[in-house]
């Protein structure tokens, strides 16, 4: 079950209870504050899945005020991995750069 309402992508939507008090059918929920990093549930399950990898997401994700600890390092853990990987990519490039031109100008040489 929790398989499937994890593929799902549907997490609900989540309210901090501020004063306790009965809600009803018909009473109106009002949002009154979104915070300004603008992440939502759906971007923290995405990164929790590891289906994100944008490492400004994990960033925004980690601002979040009320986040968990657990959740906090899970996240902080996973943009450590994404700027690794990102940088691992940056120098992968270069180095095919580098052994492509020196491949010509030995090449050139001869």
């Amino acid at each position: 079950m929790v398989k499937r309402f994890l593929a799902s992508h549907y997490s609900g939507f989540y309210l901090r209870v501020l004063r306790e008090g009965e809600v009803g059918a018909g009473d109106e929920i009002v949002p009154f504050h979104q915070y300004e990093n603008g992440v939502s549930v759906l971007d923290i399950l995405r990164i929790h899945l590891h289906e994100s990898d944008s490492t400004e997401l994990l960033h925004r994700a980690l601002q979040v005020e009320y986040l968990s600890p657990v959740l906090a390092q899970r996240i902080q853990r996973a943009e450590l991995e994404s700027t690794t990987r990102n940088h691992w990519a940056e120098l992968r490039g270069s180095w095919l750069v580098f052994e492509k031109k020196t491949s010509q100008a030995l090449r050139e040489r001869n």
